[in-house]
């Protein structure tokens, strides 16, 4: 899923073109726009034209690639150099985490910890035949509604298994044994005893993706898609029964994990 942004003649106020309907501006008051003034506030108005297959609402990231355009069209036009590292800086404090933002920049997957306004990121690499199934469902769900159903309290304990996961995960890509890194995306017990618990879809797709000896299934933002990690093969397998099951009311898009970040075209 990509979200590109053409940069088009200086204007006299900010227009940014789009088809994504009436609920995202048109005008200075865009996401796009607001990042770019935010990184310069000296930047002459421009004209964009924006055109995305990311879906809105959908936690695969609309506004992050939004926010990670803005940062690389304000560098380049006012050719302030900034690192990687003041990119991802910037996009952490404005999302208030570097979660989506420093992959968003980076590509493949990303380990991130953010403190005082700073992030320190090591880039990771997936298995060359991964790819990702995403499942989006039809229903909306708000962020406040997702929400809700992340436990308010976090006992010591869960919060200890919780990491402990997150740290075999992150040892397992490194030694490049992918059946034990996906055990662990299933091993987070806040999705276990929070979302995951909610929503049938994510526990009839999980299962299903059991039985092909395919684990790796997560949630993505707050709960209105569902994703699963593998290989073509499985994946597709996985699809197809997927859209097979009458008890899931959404749709699949089977995409390749994007491996180099945002980039500004003409640039290494």
């Amino acid at each position: 899923m990509y979200y590109t942004v053409i940069v088009e003649e200086e204007t006299e106020k900010w227009r940014v073109n789009h088809a994504f309907g009436d609920s995202v501006p048109h005008d200075d008051k865009n996401l796009v726009v607001q990042t770019i003034l935010k990184v310069n506030p000296k930047i002459m108005p421009h004209q964009l034209t924006v055109m995305s297959d990311v879906p809105l609402e959908k936690g695969l990231g609309s506004s992050t690639t939004a926010i990670a355009a803005g940062i690389k069209i304000a560098n380049k036009l006012e050719n302030m150099n900034l690192s990687v590292n003041d990119q991802i800086n910037i996009g952490s404090r404005m999302e208030g985490h570097p979660d989506n933002i420093a992959s968003a920049i980076l590509g493949d997957i990303t380990i991130s910890h953010y403190e005082d306004g700073k992030t320190d990121v090591v880039k990771a690499h997936m298995p060359d035949e991964m790819q990702a199934l995403v499942f989006i469902r039809n229903e909306k769900i708000t962020q406040k509604k997702g929400m809700e159903r992340f436990p308010k309290e976090i006992k010591f304990a869960q919060e200890v298994q919780t990491s402990s996961a997150s740290n075999v995960f992150v040892a397992a890509l490194m030694q490049k044994d992918w059946d034990k890194a996906a055990h662990m995306v299933e091993a987070d017990s806040l999705i276990r005893t929070g979302q995951g618990n909610d929503f049938k879809d994510f526990k009839v797709i999980q299962q299903t993706a059991h039985e092909l000896g395919i684990y790796g299934t997560y949630i993505s933002g707050v709960g209105s898609s569902i994703i699963t990690l593998g290989d073509y093969d499985h994946l597709t397998t996985l699809q197809s029964k997927i859209e097979s099951n009458d008890q899931l009311d959404g749709k699949c898009r089977l995409i390749d994990l994007d491996r180099d970040g945002a980039t500004i075209r003409g640039e290494d």
